[in-house]
């Protein structure tokens, strides 16, 4: 749903936009698209005037815990449950690159990701430990 601040009025509702709970939300840089991460394992695109899914990202084995837009636009990263990192080309929805931050941990969940600002090459991870990645 997107909200009026001031008033507390809803503008928009996305009905349906997962099959489960919605666990990560980031508008694009122009603020036309939203994109959302879900229990259900997906990561959509929206347009926020139509509703509707423009894009759908598959590949995560559970959760997707987190969703961003890298910091040129070109790609989405994604977290999830399954202990991988996602790299997404952001025209096709193609999956071009996984990587595991934890490998042999029983606390391997990724929770969330997020592109340094100044080095579009590298993210920051956090897992369900008290260790973040670079």
């Amino acid at each position: 749903m997107v909200w009026k601040v001031r008033t507390g009025q809803c503008l928009r509702r996305f009905d349906h936009a997962h099959d489960e709970g919605i666990t990560s939300l980031k508008f694009d840089r122009t603020g036309t698209h939203v994109l959302s991460a879900s229990f259900d394992g997906l990561v959509r695109l929206h347009g926020l005037k139509s509703g509707k899914v423009l894009k759908e990202f598959r590949g995560h084995k559970s959760y997707v815990n987190s969703a961003v837009f890298s910091v040129d636009g070109q790609y989405v990263v994604t977290a999830g449950s399954d202990g991988t990192c996602k790299v997404w080309d952001y025209r096709t929805a193609d999956c071009v690159h996984t990587f595991s931050p934890v490998t042999g941990s029983l606390e391997a969940s990724v929770h969330s990701v997020l592109p340094l600002p100044k080095q579009v090459d590298q993210l920051l991870v956090g897992v369900k430990s008290s260790t973040v990645y670079v």
